[in-house]
């Protein structure tokens, strides 16, 4: 039961960080371009840079593809292994193919219906597929299980931003600093509210 948890929980963290990268990229893109064009002169940025001898962008690209290829492999030799099956639909996230993630996401939530981490990696793919409704929808389930998800309350923020209610937006990310204050959550929403 102890490592089911561990999946569980690596899963959503997996999630809440790729669904805030999406945001933050899509509402602070300028900043994002500029600090890619002036990449840091310094140990773990120069292995980035192929004309400095290192690997490269490709080969972590070629690197995801292999992964995301193996995850398929396992995944379709045995479908019935849920924490194989999350762990690829995780990965086609990441890898923006949020229509094949769902249709892995459903068959686990027929399974199990009450997969918090599952309908957040639901919620996540709905929101890339720019489905705000859907993404709401699968938030609130998440709080009907768990009304006290850091994940999920912050993400009804974040709908609320992308649908351009910025009170709303602000008025949840404030109740997830009021209630989770030490929370991971927390100091995201707080940089969230700044950006509003």
């Amino acid at each position: 039961m102890k490592s089911k948890s561990i999946y569980i929980y690596g899963g959503v963290f997996l999630l809440v960080v790729l669904f805030l990268i999406i945001f933050t990229y899509n509402s602070d893109s300028d900043s994002k371009t500029a600090a890619k064009n002036n990449m840091p002169n310094d140990e773990v940025h120069n292995n980035l840079n192929p004309s400095a001898g290192g690997m490269g962008m490709g080969s972590v690209s070629g690197t995801a593809k292999k992964k995301l290829e193996d995850l398929r492999v396992a995944y379709e030799s045995n479908s019935a292994d849920t924490s194989t099956a999350k762990e690829y639909a995780d990965m086609l996230n990441a890898a923006h193919q949020p229509q094949k993630a769902l249709e892995i996401y459903e068959t686990i939530l027929k399974i199990d219906p009450n997969r918090v981490d599952i309908l957040l990696g639901s919620t996540f793919s709905f929101y890339n597929l720019n489905d705000l409704e859907k993404a709401e929808e699968y938030t609130k389930k998440v709080l009907a299980i768990d009304k006290n998800n850091h994940e999920a309350n912050y993400n009804m923020g974040a709908i609320a931003a992308a649908k351009g209610n910025t009170e709303k937006a602000r008025e949840h990310w404030n109740n997830v600093i009021k209630q989770f204050p030490n929370s991971r959550a927390a100091k995201i929403a707080e940089n969230s509210i700044k950006k509003l």
